[in-house]
């Protein structure tokens, strides 16, 4: 019907207000079925939509998208929300691989604060001929054979065959057994009588210096066990060469430091010849071999860590030495083993024991070769007990391959040294010698050897965690930011709508809930909460400018203690790209 006013012009009379469909509140609109619980989850994620910072959600609820807007808009985030969390998932995965990076911490480490290297000196020969004949003498004075003593004295030239890495059993092997058996009366210890008939380094060492003084040699060499059997050792720091190892016994001494540089600082020894001995040389050589290595680890080749160096007769050899120090951080001690591929001294079954990575694999060998024979060489040390010191771990690279020896229990230290050597031969000739190694000396067939320290900087690496773990954060950080425009306050955002979706169902229905006057139009939930959400926002940002602040701080304070590192980018360049020096002459 239609109502005219005094001036006879229409107008239409006025309706009741109504709430739009799309402002009621989901109360108003009632579902058969429908929870509380669901109906507060739906208001609340519409809610967090329409405020959220992440980039399209609050398209989902504009009433301006048509539905084929909304599908597209959800087709979308159904690619990049996994393409996101795949590119995080990786980078993390990644991460935990290969959490560990080496990279140079300094190249001016004070080499005095390093310890000299431990130094083997083995003559050639192996069985002295002096030697030999006092052992026969003595056989042949028991009367218990008919042999003369230069056939006694021939026959332990067999016991030469326990130092060929290829052992031939032949006829004759039984021979010197049979005898040495009647000579002890029963077992005896091949291990006393090898180093009985060893070359003395009394006799084969006349001259030494150390540190710039001269040295009594029989004060500072003593005979101990190597790969090639007894040889004269300076600076071996451990205690005994067979000591059982139990859980609190430390076998390691204090070796002997880096004093000061230079030829004459270092250790220097004159080499007799002793060419009327030689009754068993394990080379078709005549000379010495030096072996530098670790002075708390075995003198072993095959372990690693070892350096051979042969001096012929009649020879000046310098050896120059330089070291690399490498430690761990605290930093990488939470991740395993086979990520971090080193190992720290408390993670050790007994905190005391003397473990070393060349002194485990060397112990790996040494079951082995007991398992497969029931007896040991007798150049190696005899620590029945080592394996209760050896990390429990295991290394899987090379599992499938039997030509290979095992030791998945051994990883090198964290903090460790690494030395190396450069050479220098010359020809010693008779009056033209200048150190004072040699004053006085009348050589005729010795050779002398220097060892020593040349530099004062020496290289020192760090191993430290790739990332730490704000880098992680803020790699993630950004990978969501390209995708879909994630940041700290996303998370403050999310947290405060679960708070207030939690927070609605505690406290359970009020009256408000219903509807009392249908044409009372009911305020807005963001109405009711605005000073609430504005505290929680200005709090939120509070924390957030903090933290940036202090990740700052870090991130600055770390490249102001480390502004330049190097790291290897490749171990395997090929060396066809390299350019052949010049300046050859």
């Amino acid at each position: 019907m239609r109502i005219y006013d005094e001036n006879g012009l229409e107008k239409y009379r006025k309706k009741p207000y109504r709430v739009p469909r799309r402002l009621a509140s989901d109360n108003q609109r009632k579902r058969p079925g429908e929870s509380r619980f669901a109906k507060t989850l739906v208001k609340h994620l519409r809610l967090y939509c329409k405020y959220s910072n992440l980039a399209g959600l609050k398209y989902f609820v504009d009433p301006k998208m048509t539905l084929s807007d909304r599908i597209l808009l959800m087709v979308l985030y159904s690619i990049v929300v996994p393409m996101m969390i795949y590119t995080i998932y990786y980078q993390y995965k990644d991460f935990i691989d290969h959490p560990c990076v080496t990279s140079v911490d300094t190249e001016h480490f004070p080499t005095q604060d390093l310890d000299f290297p431990g130094v083997a000196i083995c003559s050639i020969n192996r069985i002295s001929r002096e030697a030999a004949l006092e052992m026969a003498n003595e056989i042949f004075e028991l009367n218990i054979t008919d042999l003369p003593v230069e056939k006694i004295q021939e026959m332990f030239s067999q016991l030469g065959n326990l130092y060929d890495s290829e052992f031939r059993i032949t006829e004759r092997s039984y021979e010197i057994d049979e005898l040495l058996a009647k000579f002890y009366k029963g077992p005896y210890d091949v291990t006393d009588i090898l180093k009985r008939l060893t070359p003395q380094c009394s006799s084969m060492i006349s001259r030494c210096r150390f540190h710039g003084e001269n040295k009594n040699c029989s004060s500072v060499f003593e005979t101990r066990k190597t790969q090639d059997g007894f040889c004269c050792t300076f600076n071996y720091a451990i205690k005994k060469d067979d000591a059982y190892l139990n859980n609190g016994v430390d076998l390691r001494l204090d070796p002997l430091k880096v004093e000061n540089f230079g030829e004459d600082q270092g250790l220097s020894v004159l080499l007799e010849p002793l060419l009327d001995d030689y009754f068993y040389p394990i080379f078709p050589i005549t000379g010495w071999k030096v072996m530098v290595f670790n002075p708390h680890d075995y003198p072993d080749m095959n372990s690693g860590g070892l350096i051979e160096i042969f001096v012929p007769l009649e020879t000046h050899q310098d050896v120059e030495l330089d070291a690399i120090v490498s430690y761990g951080t605290k930093n990488i001690l939470p991740y395993s083993l086979e990520h971090r591929k080193c190992v720290f001294p408390e993670e050790m079954t007994s905190p005391d024991a003397s473990y070393t990575h060349s002194d485990c694999l060397v112990e790996c060998t040494i079951q082995d070769v007991w398992h497969t024979c029931r007896c040991i060489p007798f150049y190696l040390p005899n620590h029945d007990k080592w394996y209760t010191a050896v990390p429990n771990a295991d290394l899987q690279d090379v599992k499938n391959n039997t030509q290979i020896l095992h030791c998945r229990r051994c990883y090198p230290l964290c903090t460790d040294v690494t030395y190396n050597a450069n050479t220098f031969e010359a020809r010693l000739n008779r009056g033209r010698h200048q150190t004072k190694l040699l004053d006085g000396v009348d050589c005729v067939q010795q050779s002398a050897v220097h060892l020593y320290f040349n530099h004062f900087g020496t290289i020192k690496l760090k191993q430290n965690v790739v990332n730490q773990w704000y880098e992680l954060l803020s790699e993630a950080s950004g990978i969501g930011g390209i995708f879909i425009g994630f940041s700290l306050i996303a998370i403050v955002e999310f947290g405060y709508f679960v708070g207030l979706f939690a927070w609605e169902l505690l406290k359970g229905p009020t009256s408000s809930d219903g509807i009392d006057n249908k044409t009372k139009r009911k305020r807005p939930a963001l109405q009711i909460i605005y000073w609430g959400e504005l505290v929680v926002w200005i709090v939120a940002y509070v924390c957030t400018i903090f933290a940036m602040i202090f990740f700052s701080l870090v991130v600055y304070q770390e490249f102001i203690d480390t502004p330049i590192t190097t790291t290897s980018e490749a171990e395997l360049y090929p060396t066809e790209n390299l350019q052949f020096p010049g300046g050859v002459s």
